[in-house]
């Protein structure tokens, strides 16, 4: 096991602790801080400190991409108890041992070699490739040819192979394809149509410019499977779009060309340094099916090592959990265990990325480490609300009745109407149909010939029941000054709305057997928050906190600033949106 980092820091939070947080009163913009004031310390909790790199991601992290800024003495230094608050509550996690729970060491380690190792992949293999200007250009001379042409697929080289004999025994391709082809075209015939660069497998694509016209090319073997091509014509790509509407897409195929080519080098090298060894034997269909079943059998077969990465083992079970076992015995053996081995594959590069990794020391990154000690603070929040705050918490039916009573404006479902619509577009048609409608004409038929909108054309204009305050404000307007049985003409700004009040629904309270389990809920939130309030005010009397306030000066200003600055980089395109309509 991977020892986890010890770093501190405050930045994930529990459902409890973000609602309490979310009561701070901020200005609109982005949650960002100064780097040059990163690492400066706001405050100290029992000799840890607190900077401005934690306010900034914790502030972050609380709001979830809400567009909002710490700006203000008042804001940064209420967003800075929280956080004081925070780094306290897990403190004491530390101190009473929840730290040493396997489970969230498990957790933090499965991060840690998570993150290490798909960094190593980022650097290794799918950084962005360099894709030149040359390499698009000769990729797009490449399109100027199309192909027609017709392809089989099939699961093993024997079959590809006998399908290959009949064509060339004088059977129709189309007509071999429709009966053996696995692919999706084997309806067509094989027809793929015409084909230029970048649509088909490169592996297939290269055989393309070696054809002649009616030859038959193959058993080609890709990832999926074995192939026969048969060209039946080329031509000149006349449509061919210019190369300025083709090169994003071009550089993008290139790149993911590129990208796979990587991939399959550098497994190819690691390999080599760590060893990968699939134990075919162990690939039984017996250990197969034996280890999705119960029993002591499947208790056995799960144990077997099928595969070896490096020093790590993929067992039975690792591998059931990536297969699909039913898909799989569908196939012939030949291609189930090729597909077997791909999988396995690909488990194998992924254990070998992290034990590279671990030998390259990207488990000792410092954005690795803080980002398991962000999870390990998270969890060691949530494991002591969990098991040692909330547990204390208790709500009694009497509770829970008392607290409806008492708040029946939480409970209470505002006025409502029963509406039926012809939806129109704006324009005098409103007021013809308005004026049908009070001289007699069928609402429900009208809406059904004149309505624009298909949805409640369909059902006579019915339209259901609009709450007061949760529809457009000028419909609402016009339906709710109407008597049960009038009509009314109300109009929006792309429409307009012929309306038939229908019914009407005073205003009401909830009957407490309906709201009964979100009372509960609401009493249940409401007392664990003042129990959280309790716990963090005994912990900050047992602890010694400094507050800098010279810091906390210089940390607002910079905020303050940066509030400044996106407002001005806000209010700019209005002005040259301005400029451009009044020069």
């Amino acid at each position: 096991m991977i020892p986890s980092p010890r770093v501190r820091a405050s930045f994930a939070w529990s459902d409890v602790w973000v609602a309490a947080i979310l009561a701070l009163t901020l200005m609109t913009g982005c949650a960002a801080g100064k780097a040059d004031l990163g690492d400066t310390v706001l405050a100290t909790a029992n000799g840890e400190p607190v900077t401005v790199k934690d306010l900034d991601e914790g502030f972050d992290s609380s709001h979830k991409g809400h567009t909002a800024l710490l700006a203000g003495s008042g804001a940064v230094r209420e967003f800075l108890e929280k956080t004081i608050d925070r780094r306290l509550l897990v403190q004491e996690a530390r101190r009473i041992g929840l730290d040493e729970k396997a489970d969230i060491q498990n957790a933090v380690d499965e991060l840690i070699l998570k993150q290490a190792r798909d960094q190593l992949y980022k650097d290794e293999v799918s950084r962005p490739p360099d894709i030149s200007d040359t390499a698009i250009e000769q990729a797009y001379a490449r399109m100027a040819v199309q192909y027609r042409v017709r392809h089989i697929l099939m699961y093993t080289r024997e079959d590809a192979e006998k399908a290959a004999t009949r064509i060339r025994a004088g059977e129709a391709f189309g007509a071999v394809a429709a009966e053996v082809s696995v692919s999706p075209t084997a309806a067509k015939g094989g027809d793929l149509g015409f084909v230029t660069w970048g649509q088909l497998d490169p592996g297939l694509e290269a055989e393309l410019d070696r054809l002649k016209q009616g030859e038959l090319r193959g058993p080609l073997e890709t990832d999926q499977g074995w192939n026969l091509l048969l060209l039946e014509a080329t031509r000149e790509w006349k449509e061919r779009p210019e190369l300025a509407r083709q090169r994003s897409r071009i550089k993008a195929t290139l790149g993911q060309r590129a990208t796979s080519q990587r991939s399959h080098a550098y497994y190819a090298e690691i390999r080599a340094r760590w060893k990968v060894q699939i134990h075919e034997e162990a690939l039984t269909e017996a250990n197969l099916v034996a280890s999705a079943r119960g029993g002591p059998a499947a208790a056995q077969a799960k144990g077997i090592t099928v595969a070896t990465a490096g020093e790590r083992a993929i067992t039975l079970e690792d591998l059931r959990a990536r297969l699909n076992l039913d898909a799989v015995q569908k196939f012939p053996r030949s291609w189930a265990l090729r597909r077997i081995r791909g999988i396995l594959d690909d488990m194998a590069f992924g254990l070998l990325l992290e034990q590279e990794a671990l030998r390259r020391g990207y488990d000792k990154r410092p954005e690795i480490a803080s980002e398991a000690a962000k999870l390990e603070d998270a969890l060691l929040l949530d494991r002591l609300l969990g098991t040692v705050v909330f547990p204390r918490v208790q709500v009694t039916e009497n509770d829970v009745r008392a607290f409806y009573d008492q708040n029946p404006k939480h409970f209470t479902e505002p006025e409502a109407v029963r509406l039926s619509v012809i939806a129109l577009e704006p324009g005098p048609e409103g007021e013809a149909v308005l004026g049908e409608v009070r001289g007699g004409a069928d609402f429900a038929a009208l809406a059904r010939s004149r309505s624009k909108d298909p949805v409640t054309a369909s059902v006579g204009g019915e339209m259901g029941w609009i709450t007061r305050g949760k529809g457009n404000p000028a419909i609402e307007a016009v339906a709710f000054s109407l008597k049960v049985g009038e009509v009314g003409l109300a109009s929006v700004e792309k429409a307009q709305f012929v309306m038939k009040l229908e019914d009407r629904r005073p205003e009401r309270v909830e009957e407490f057997a309906a709201v009964k389990d979100k009372v509960r809920q609401m009493v249940l939130t409401q007392r664990r928050r003042e129990e959280m309030k309790r716990w963090i005010a005994q912990l900050r009397e047992g602890s010694e906190i400094v507050v800098d306030d010279t810091a906390i000066r210089r940390a607002v200003t910079a905020y303050e600033e940066e509030a400044r600055e996106k407002a001005a980089a806000r209010s700019t395109p209005k002005k040259e949106e301005a400029v451009r309509k009044h020069p």
